[in-house]
């Protein structure tokens, strides 16, 4: 029973929280294979572009067993705006699901992601906006980029809470059944000690003899 309780007060309900997080990164790719495919059947992207829309949904798949590929989302992001070729717009969901990841780790790494995805549009950003990314979307894939991250930092920060309180939980478990067992065997040591003066016939006095008799008979 000790066992059983044992390991049911050291779960970890924010580590499966966290698995079922990994997977949206990959979930989130299929709108990008399905615009990427259409358009490659169309003619509208070449080869450069299928690779890349490849590799981001490779990383997103490495999520699932770590979560440092999140990192690699993002960096690919930045390539395909700095790199000249065409992209497909579905590429935002993956990146928003990474930056959520990684802002799970922790606030830092959360901001500098954010920053990282961020740095492509600071030319556009600093001319006012232009033709092809007019100042309203720019800001919008920021605000996106913002909410994603700061998500991601409160739900990290929420985890982290709740396994500190499950190890304190389970360590306070773990000293009350320590101490209620040496308390126990202190009294059986006791108990048996007496009683083996009573079976060797020592010198007792009359309430000695008596509580004797009240351990035998109980």
């Amino acid at each position: 029973m000790h066992a059983r309780s044992s390991a049911a007060m050291s779960r970890r309900p924010g580590n499966g929280i966290l698995r079922v997080a990994r997977w949206l990164p990959a979930v989130s790719c299929l709108p990008l294979m399905a615009e990427v495919a259409v358009m490659y059947a169309r003619g509208q992207i070449g080869w450069p572009s299928l690779l890349a829309a490849l590799l981001v949904v490779l990383a997103c798949l490495g999520i699932v067993a770590r979560t440092d590929f999140a990192w690699l989302v993002v960096f690919l992001w930045l390539a395909q705006q700095v790199l000249p070729f065409p992209e497909s717009t579905s590429i935002v969901l993956p990146l928003l699901a990474a930056l959520l990841i990684i802002g799970c780790g922790g606030a830092t790494q959360g901001v500098i992601a954010a920053l990282i995805a961020s740095i492509a549009y600071l030319p556009a950003l600093s001319q006012g906006g232009t033709a092809d990314m007019p100042i309203d979307t720019i800001l919008i894939l920021l605000g996106f980029f913002t909410l994603a991250t700061g998500a991601g930092i409160a739900w990290g920060a929420h985890q982290r809470r709740a396994e500190r309180e499950q190890r304190r939980i389970s360590q306070t478990y773990q000293r009350n059944v320590l101490r209620v067992t040496d308390r126990l065997h202190n009294s059986v040591a006791n108990d048996l000690v007496y009683l083996d003066r009573v079976l060797a016939g020592g010198d007792l006095g009359v309430d000695e003899i008596e509580q004797a008799r009240c351990f035998v008979d109980g």
